[in-house]
């Protein structure tokens, strides 16, 4: 082999060494650099603040478009109302426009009854703290609903829920307060009287009554439910609380207790509330 032939090899080699090394020094760049690029916009989407922006027409204006079709446009503005409440999560903005897309939807539609209930629940569990204001603005889409759906017993549930254990712990300690309670205590045992809501549900209303002072109103709620469950658990301790507030004498109570034994004797299949109107069996 000549000396220009082994020189022409080592210059060759030389330079595929260099190519191999620059290769290898891209390729490890490579992640380096999109894991920059990525890091940079991970950046820019956390820190950018989107414009909280939304376009609602009035109750007024959707109902005229619609052409009679009341339904359909509430649910469309329902669907709107989800995508922004939505996006707003995730993007954490303001939501400036919530209310109004849920005014707006009842309004268009007053019989859309998710709408009460769909306003009610995202004015207060949102990733915003809970405020006064905001528990107000959930009472007020409950109310509207009621005035609908006079005895719907989730709504009068979620008003009850809401004016004792949301609304009544924001207030100044007072007769607000107590009033509030009061107030909360009432919906929960109308909803307890329609089955909603767990067995302990009237117990509960029942202490709040207690709390604010209403003691008598506390015992008729109780009487009442004795007449509505078949739980001996509940049925005892709902007796518990009646002695309690010194009505162990009470001939109310003693009458109930008269009219359970003779519904187990005569119709242990019948339900306590309806054994009320059936009576005893006719001899």
């Amino acid at each position: 082999m000549s000396e220009l032939d082994a020189e022409q090899r080592s210059t060759r080699k030389r330079e595929t060494v260099m190519k191999l090394i620059v290769v290898a020094a891209v390729a490890a760049l490579v992640p380096v650099v999109l894991e920059s690029r990525l890091a940079a916009r991970t950046h820019v989407v956390l820190r950018r603040r989107p414009v909280d922006e939304a376009t609602i027409p009035s109750a007024l204006a959707a109902r005229t478009m619609a052409l009679g079709h009341r339904e359909w446009a509430a649910d469309l503005l329902f669907t709107s109302a989800l995508a922004y409440f939505g996006e707003s999560l995730s993007t954490r903005s303001q939501l400036r426009y919530l209310q109004t897309y849920a005014r707006t939807t009842q309004e268009v539609d007053p019989h859309f009854r998710r709408a009460y209930l769909w306003g009610a629940t995202v004015s207060i569990y949102t990733h915003r703290r809970i405020t006064r204001q905001a528990v107000e603005a959930s009472v007020e889409h409950l109310q509207r609903g009621l005035e609908v759906f006079r005895d719907d017993p989730e709504m009068l549930y979620a008003l009850g829920f809401n004016l004792a254990y949301e609304l009544a712990p924001l207030l100044p300690d007072g007769e607000e307060r107590r009033a509030t309670k009061r107030r909360g205590a009432h919906f929960l045992r109308r909803a307890a009287a329609a089955g909603q809501g767990p067995g302990w549900l009237a117990l509960s209303a029942a202490r709040m009554l207690e709390e604010s002072g209403a003691d008598a109103s506390a015992i008729e709620l109780l009487r009442d439910t004795l007449l509505r469950t078949e739980d001996p658990v509940i049925r005892a301790r709902i007796e518990r609380r009646v002695r309690d507030l010194g009505g162990a004498g009470d001939e109310g109570l003693a009458q109930l207790r008269a009219i359970e034994e003779e519904r187990k004797r005569a119709f242990p299949y019948v339900a306590p509330a309806l054994y009320v109107f059936v009576g005893p069996p006719v001899r």
